[in-house]
């Protein structure tokens, strides 16, 4: 179960990143190709009832800014203001590292 958990999180993390491009496509169909079909089957199941992207927001993006540093920057100290990447980044290396 919990690795189901982890299995959607990361997929969702994966559109989140092509987010800008799903708005863009006149098609609204995604394929998602996953070796845990227990996810892939929650997250269609989750088609009829709402958006994609608001369940995004609603379960794994925090409401209100937060400050995250960014470790891969050269300049150490500078902090970004609700920078989406770096706030999934870090999140998905706290998955894996679970």
């Amino acid at each position: 179960m919990i690795s189901d958990a982890k299995e959607i999180k990361v997929i969702f993390y994966g559109l989140l990143c092509f987010e800008q491009v799903f708005k863009k496509m006149l098609d609204q169909a995604v394929l998602i190709r996953s070796d845990n079909t227990t996810a892939v089957y929650d997250i269609e199941k989750w088609k009829a009832k709402e958006s994609l992207i608001e369940r995004i927001k609603q379960v794994f993006l925090p409401s209100e800014k937060t400050s995250t540093v960014n470790h891969n920057n050269p300049h150490p100290g500078q902090t970004e203001l609700n920078d989406r990447f770096t706030l999934e980044t870090v999140q998905i290396q706290r998955l894996h590292n679970e």
